[in-house]
């Protein structure tokens, strides 16, 4: 069976020998210093707008094909 390409914060756990707590940690402040990244910001600001566009549901090769559009 394939690895799963999203697994849990339970998974990453196991693998790395930490508990999920500690990973959902790592995770917060990841995320904190990535919503004060005007980049990031933008970048999900686009995949957004794709998405509304495309009825809410894209593949990644159409999002990475809009963005391409967008951004050159």
């Amino acid at each position: 069976e394939a690895p799963d390409l999203w697994p849990s914060q339970r998974d990453v756990a196991a693998e790395v020998g930490l508990t999920r707590a500690n990973i959902s940690e790592v995770v917060d402040r990841a995320r904190a210093r990535w919503s004060k990244k005007r980049a990031l910001t933008a970048l999900r600001d686009d995949v957004a707008r794709l998405l509304e566009q495309s009825g809410g549901v894209a593949t990644r090769e159409e999002l990475a094909r809009g963005l391409v559009r967008i951004r050159g």
